[in-house]
């Protein structure tokens, strides 16, 4: 909503427009903060016990060896303190005003099963946002594992919803000429006008012309605006 012209399409997993706390829920409340409270007093600790009711919430068709690896990937990426607050934040969202205002493709996904956030929950986004589909997935796992059909169902989903948006960005490349569309690529691989200078051979001059020319036949007006498009259409380095 505040970038609309960044913005092609939208797909939403696993997501709400309403946390815990606004769902009218007590006991799923009273769940919630019994959690945020046990996670705040023994984040940092060795307890499996205590992972394990973490994990898998997430994941509960994981493996041990996936649980543990998820336990410390968590860990590792926030402390105690953050991990209560993202708790609180997440508890007390209310964007179902914002939500209803989304004005682009939407695809939402979510798990039967998903014990992180209810399937409710996903509904409610995708009635929100108009005119958007919803995939419902035969899952128990937020978090979806590659040996699980879901996993398929979900790339398959992907692929499909943003292929008309993939083929619009390789008919507009196309418009480009092979000069320009070596510019593109070296302009996504990350090399600034000098460096394009002295690998193409020409003046700076000319490459900021063949630049500002390109620019404008890709509806593009920066550099990172035309490092995205390329990159949709599968042009330089990621």
């Amino acid at each position: 909503m505040r970038h609309p012209d960044k913005v092609d399409a939208l797909i939403l997993y696993g997501t709400f427009a309403l946390g815990r706390e606004r769902r009218g829920d007590a006991r799923s409340q009273r769940k919630g903060e019994a959690l945020r409270t046990l996670m705040q007093l023994s984040w940092n600790e060795e307890n499996a016990a205590i992972q394990q009711l973490w994990s898998a919430r997430f994941i509960p068709g994981a493996s041990l060896e996936q649980l543990r690896s998820f336990n410390d990937l968590q860990r590792t990426a926030a402390g105690a303190d953050a991990v209560s607050e993202s708790l609180d934040i997440c508890h007390r969202i209310d964007i179902t005003v914002r939500a209803s205002q989304v004005d682009v493709a939407t695809l939402v996904m979510h798990s039967r099963n998903d014990a992180t956030v209810p399937l409710e929950a996903g509904y409610l986004v995708a009635t929100l946002i108009l005119g958007a589909e919803f995939l419902l997935l035969e899952s128990n796992n937020h978090i979806l594992l590659a040996k699980e059909p879901a996993w398929a169902t979900f790339l398959s989903a992907v692929d499909d919803f943003l292929k008309p948006h993939s083929i619009e960005v390789l008919r507009t490349v196309e418009y480009l000429s092979a000069r320009e569309r070596e510019l593109l690529r070296l302009i996504a691989s990350g090399l600034d006008n000098a460096a394009i200078s002295r690998r193409l051979f020409i003046s700076p001059n000319t490459v900021r012309n063949h630049i500002t020319h390109m620019f404008g036949k890709l509806g593009v007006s920066n550099r990172a605006q035309a490092i995205v498009l390329a990159r949709d259409a599968g042009i330089g380095g990621r």
